[in-house]
């Protein structure tokens, strides 16, 4: 039979009290969580097994049983002892496992907090950086007609004359699923004219202004507009062709201005690609008596 008092260090014979002292100070030195050295499994496998032993109420009779009882509680003490040891251990690793997803799952939540508010602050700092540059554009101001001549992926190039000299300068639009648009929610295209407001002393220092329309960017908007008309009118089995879609433009435009005519234009487009117009938001649209009257008129 093992020596279970030389496994916890104590003398043979030692107290129930010195037995339960020296297991947890032996068990929390070896205890998995704490000590990742070699064999450390083994060991408290080893000093759990000798404490569930030593602790076991059969044993305080194990001196008056005879021979063969002694062995066969012997065996069954042991076998017992090494699977509370056993299950000890498990119960103690899957706390362990349990602590370590919780603690995981603490990182992860830290990081996302991290993420949103590096890209808050990023959006605050954009924003009001753009509302500063804004600000010094209507500082000592004057106001010209200006023609967008390049549109890229996110910005636009719009070209004005001050009285000194031409800038072709760059600004950033709102971009949709296949569209950069103007600050009205109107695609931005190449010939498009808008008023600009900039810094006498320094005209890098600009902004666009989107009203009122003048009659070129009508004209545009006219035409790419009543192409999606045309295409409505025909889903929904109504009468098209491209004069009832003029109709409808015009009546649209008097009714709602630029605003109704965004939303015809972008009345299939994906919610997540333009929170303004959208499908989604054309369905409340085209609901409105007004708009009911405006397709019936077209349609005479």
């Amino acid at each position: 039979m093992r020596n279970y008092y030389e496994i916890l260090d104590l003398p043979d014979g030692a107290s129930k009290q010195e037995i339960k002292k020296a297991y947890r100070k032996l068990a929390f030195k070896f205890h998995p969580d704490k000590n990742k050295s070699e064999g450390s499994d083994t060991r408290f496998l080893e000093i759990s097994e000798a404490y569930e032993m030593l602790m076991s109420p059969i044993s305080k009779n194990f001196k008056k049983q005879s021979k063969e009882q002694q062995k066969k509680q012997r065996e069954d003490e042991l076998k017992k002892a090494r699977e509370r040891a056993k299950e000890n251990l498990r119960k103690r690793y899957n706390d362990l496992k349990k602590q370590e997803e919780k603690e995981q799952s603490k990182q992860y939540v830290i990081g996302i907090y991290i993420f949103v508010s590096i890209v808050l602050l990023i959006i605050v700092s954009y924003s009001s950086y753009y509302a500063w540059f804004n600000n010094q554009a209507y500082a000592n101001s004057d106001t010209v007609l200006g023609h967008v001549t390049f549109v890229d992926y996110r910005s636009f190039n719009i070209k004005f004359q001050t009285a000194e000299k031409l800038y072709d300068l760059n600004k950033n639009g709102d971009r949709s699923f296949e569209d950069l648009n103007g600050k009205n929610g109107m695609p931005l295209e190449i010939g498009e004219e808008f008023l600009v407001v900039y810094n006498k002393k320094q005209p890098e220092y600009f902004d666009v202004l989107y009203k009122p329309l003048t009659r070129q960017t009508f004209r545009i908007y006219e035409q790419i507009t009543t192409a999606k008309i045309e295409m409505w009118l025909k889903e929904n089995n109504h009468k098209y062709d491209e004069y009832r879609a003029n109709c409808m433009f015009h009546l649209l435009y008097k009714e709602f201005g630029v605003d109704g005519i965004a939303h015809m234009y972008f009345y299939n487009e994906p919610l997540i690609e333009n929170t303004k117009h959208n499908s989604w938001n054309f369905e409340s649209f085209r609901n409105q008596q007004v708009f009911i009257n405006c397709v019936n008129f077209c349609q005479q």
